[in-house]
């Protein structure tokens, strides 16, 4: 391994801000996961749903409980829908960009806030909310059931 690659490594570490002790509990731990582990997470990592943070953003509890929060807000604006209806439609929509995201199925005594965290763990909060803004965007411009199209030429 070049120097250049280890001072990028380096520079990671140092970007964690972790204190010494966390960074020689990871490095140790990474020991014992040995290459071949390293190498299979990192990709699983960079493939896998929910990573859509960026490597050096901050992760806060807070910006994530706000994202739930605008998340259930959005939704909440579809009218004349009922919520296993509206988890029917965001499930499409995240199993369309996300096909392997094992996401659990919509329990309505659970609700839809339980169901919206599992579902921002898997793909995190900014895919949340796109998600939710697809979703409402999509249900909101739809013609409304049972409404036709009028034809005037055929009188």
């Amino acid at each position: 391994m070049s120097q250049r690659n280890i001072d990028r490594m380096l520079h990671l570490l140092v970007g964690t801000g972790w204190s010494e002790k966390v960074i020689r509990e990871v490095v140790h731990e990474i020991q014992q996961w040995g290459a071949e582990k390293v190498v299979l997470e990192v990709k699983r990592l960079k493939a896998g749903p929910g990573q859509s943070r960026p490597i050096n953003e901050k992760n806060s509890v807070a910006d994530d409980a706000e994202a739930l929060e605008k998340a259930i807000a959005i939704l909440r604006t579809v009218r004349n829908i009922s919520t296993s209806a509206l988890i029917e439609v965001l499930w499409k929509s995240v199993k369309t960009e996300w096909p392997e995201a094992p996401l659990e199925e919509f329990r309505e005594k659970e609700g839809l806030r339980r169901w919206l965290t599992q579902v921002e763990k898997i793909i995190g909060p900014s895919e949340l909310l796109h998600h939710a803004t697809l979703v409402r965007n999509t249900l909101i411009h739809r013609a409304p059931d049972g409404w036709s199209i009028r034809d005037d030429d055929a009188k």
